[in-house]
């Protein structure tokens, strides 16, 4: 399936600049730092169309050509046995 992706847009300008276009990721969440240059959002790694159950707390730069991290903010995956318990971090 198409991944969920963070997009930049200028209403001024009508101008749409893709933040993220990695389709092995979903990013969801996302929400502007204070001074409104970074944007931290959930990364879910998937496979086909079933998440792994890793996701990423991952910060970035808000504006057109930046990338997310190298290095996650925080990582955890859940074990699908057992919703909610953490098996990794």
């Amino acid at each position: 399936g198409r991944g969920r992706h963070l997009y930049l847009i200028d209403v001024d300008n009508k101008r749409v600049d893709a933040l993220t276009t990695d389709d092995s990721f979903n990013e969801d969440l996302p929400a502007w730092s204070p001074d409104g240059r970074r944007i931290a959002f959930i990364r879910t790694l998937e496979k086909g169309s079933d998440p792994d159950g890793r996701s990423e707390l991952d910060v970035m730069d808000a504006g057109p050509g930046a990338a997310p991290a190298a290095s996650p903010v925080l990582s955890h995956r859940t074990d699908r046995n057992s919703p909610g318990v953490r098996t990794g971090c």
